[in-house]
């Protein structure tokens, strides 16, 4: 798959000479005019590396930059500011500001192809991230919780995972399971960006396997809101057959015939509202039997643990 880049300049001429050249390296270019366009389609696009102008109208670079980088579903996408001006002072404050790199309007197109590559290359080897949605993996969510737990914050963690997701994979193929994987994870991340909790975190476990940390004041709607989602959006990756069943049909090591019901979607929840965490390993055991218990339930469903601490 080829990586993503988003150039974002509102000179048109500017915007076709650097698509041009990143086209003939063979990377997939999107464009924007304005800070304002941009912001809406790196939430939509997801771009692996932002090329950036700093003087733009309606929002620009350097309050792009900003926002993104203060946004915990985008401040892992690397950008390179391109500015006709030689500033240093703008130099200065777009790296404050988090951008990765800095290079002039002016450049030599072998310095930038380099320097692209440098910075996807890191973006790559970002520790805990996962691969396919760009989420933070497990040595992130663990120390989320354990961050939460020791400023003794009141928080909600929601383990989200697939039923028959196995069975799905195994006949339609890893290819079609991953484009699951990835709607689970852009339903998960619209659904918490629109919730207007600034605080809230997405992890991606592995697999079909997600984990979300939030208010608990608003948990309860989001997870209604992602099985509503969820179930809408599921039916296209099934074969009108299949949907149709309501199943799929295939064999096991035997050659007997097996069902696998159409995906759903499981959300195990605990908050420490009632109760205090001494650690994540706790929240773990707690979110495997609350796990335990919706797997006995048919279609998509969410359970919130309720019980307090006994004194």
């Amino acid at each position: 798959m080829k990586e993503k880049i988003l150039i974002v300049d509102d000179d048109p001429l500017v915007r076709t000479s650097l698509r041009d050249i990143l086209e003939s390296w063979e990377y997939a270019v999107s464009e924007a005019k304005d800070g304002n366009d941009a912001f809406n389609r790196v939430l939509i696009d997801e771009p692996d590396l932002i090329l950036l102008d700093v003087n733009m109208p309606k929002l620009d670079g350097l309050e792009l930059c900003r926002k993104l980088k203060q946004n915990p579903f985008r401040s892992n996408i690397p950008i390179i500011f391109i500015s006709g001006r030689d500033s240093t002072e703008d130099t200065i404050r777009g790296l404050e500001l988090g951008a990765e790199d800095y290079i002039s309007k002016f450049f030599d197109p072998e310095e930038l192809k380099w320097r692209v590559k440098a910075r996807l290359r890191e973006a790559r080897q970002h520790i805990g991230a996962n691969p396919l949605t760009k989420l933070p993996g497990n040595l992130a969510i663990e120390e989320e919780i354990k961050n939460r737990i020791l400023a003794k914050r009141t928080f909600a963690i929601c383990y989200v995972d697939l039923d028959n997701f196995k069975g799905y994979n195994d006949v339609y193929g890893y290819a079609a399971g991953d484009e699951v994987i990835q709607l689970v994870a852009r339903i998960l991340k619209n659904l918490v960006i629109h919730s207007g909790d600034e605080d809230a975190f997405i992890g991606h476990v592995g697999g079909d396997d997600f984990m979300i940390i939030a208010d608990p004041g608003s948990i309860e709607d989001v997870c209604q809101k992602i099985i509503k989602r969820f179930d809408g959006a599921i039916g296209v990756h099934y074969k009108e057959g299949d949907r149709e069943r309501g199943y799929i049909l295939s064999e096991d090591r035997t050659g007997k015939g097996v069902k696998f019901p159409i995906m759903t979607i499981s959300l195990s929840v605990t908050t420490n509202v009632h109760r205090n965490f001494t650690s994540h390993l706790q929240v773990a055991e707690i979110l495997t039997e609350i796990k335990h218990r919706l797997k006995q339930m048919r279609g998509s469903n969410y359970l919130i643990d309720q019980r307090r601490d006994t004194t």
